[in-house]
């Protein structure tokens, strides 16, 4: 592996700050619409558990025979608030919640992590970037990664923000461990499969719960005041399922920690050799190493679009361009 500035030039710098820029642009699109569509499910969430509660409410206060006038008012009101709320989670979840809004994001976010992954391929200098024009040859990959996500809309950043954390010069081996594959693993894949397995843990325990008071109420009675409610909680379960559902929190905890054992392995490897691996052995460990962080990435792409059609090229350390997923 590279030890010294020998093979970097002004070009290299040149070509580096683009393709940092541009990875840049990216994250802060796939950011920028991964927030808008959790907040909206979230809305939409609330907005179901809402529209239940008010359409039991208001079919209780109907059918309780009771005279207050107060309640007569009422009544009417939480019918037609029941509607709007679950007329308004029905619209937001076919018109904002659609999958061509999770293709885009999925789209941005998966340019994003291969122009990631292509930099520090760049930095390192394993093939193609082992020859003199490995600058021009980077600058065409950074097309060809970006050509098929031409209709996304994307995040307009200033030139300081293209720059930001611009890493700087060749990376050695062990600069690279460090950089890269401790990075991904101690401050991406092990703190967020512990986010997502707390999450799915605390929806399950609320499913659980309110599931256990639907049998409680079932068990009760099925006539009267109790039967809305069931249906109610029911309603309240689904909801909650198909929120965690859409968070595909389950299947990212088992990935990313899949993926985090997977490379950890490989540091392992290179551990053993003692840092004496010539340089074709290097560049084989830091192929390996982006091909486990890419096979994750591209089987989460997989996964959220449901083996959709749409897909970004994934740019091997030796091929060409493929029009394969690879966030």
């Amino acid at each position: 592996m590279p030890e010294s500035n020998e093979r970097w030039s002004p070009a290299h710098d040149a070509a580096l700050e683009h393709a940092w820029g541009e990875y840049r642009v990216w994250a802060a699109t796939a950011r920028r619409q991964k927030a808008d569509l959790f907040a909206w499910r979230l809305r939409v969430l609330l907005l179901t558990v809402i529209g239940a509660v008010l359409g039991t409410l208001s079919y209780q206060l109907e059918h309780q025979g009771d005279d207050d006038r107060f309640w007569d008012v009422s009544v009417p009101t939480l019918g037609i608030l029941a509607g709007i709320t679950v007329g308004l989670a029905t619209y937001f979840s076919r018109e904002i919640l659609s999958p061509g809004r999770e293709r885009h994001w999925v789209r941005a976010r998966s340019v994003a992590e291969a122009l990631k992954s292509e930099t520090f391929r760049f930095r390192t200098g394993i093939p193609p970037f082992h020859e003199p024009g490995a600058p021009e040859t980077l600058l065409k990959r950074v097309d060809a990664i970006e050509e098929p996500a031409r209709d996304v809309q994307r995040v307009a950043l200033e030139g300081t923000g293209r720059r930001e954390r611009l890493p700087a010069g060749p990376l050695s081996m062990d600069a690279y461990i460090a950089e890269r594959v401790d990075d991904q693993i101690e401050r991406f894949y092990i703190p967020r499969a512990r986010q997502h397995e707390t999450m799915l843990r605390r929806g399950r325990s609320i499913t659980l719960f309110l599931g256990g008071a639907a049998v409680v109420l079932g068990v009760v009675g099925v006539t009267g005041w109790t039967t809305g409610w069931v249906a109610a909680l029911a309603t309240l379960v689904a909801a909650v399922g198909a929120y965690l559902h859409g968070g595909r929190y389950q299947y990212l905890v088992v990935s990313y920690q899949s993926t985090a054992a997977q490379l950890q392995t490989l540091k392992a490897r290179w551990r053993v050799l003692g840092g004496g691996a010539d340089k074709a052995r290097g560049d084989e460990l830091i192929q390996s190493f982006e091909d486990v962080i890419s096979i994750e990435n591209s089987a989460w792409m997989s996964k959220l679009l449901k083996d959709d059609a749409v897909s970004v090229p994934k740019v091997g350390a030796a091929s060409g361009p493929e029009t394969k997923p690879a966030t």
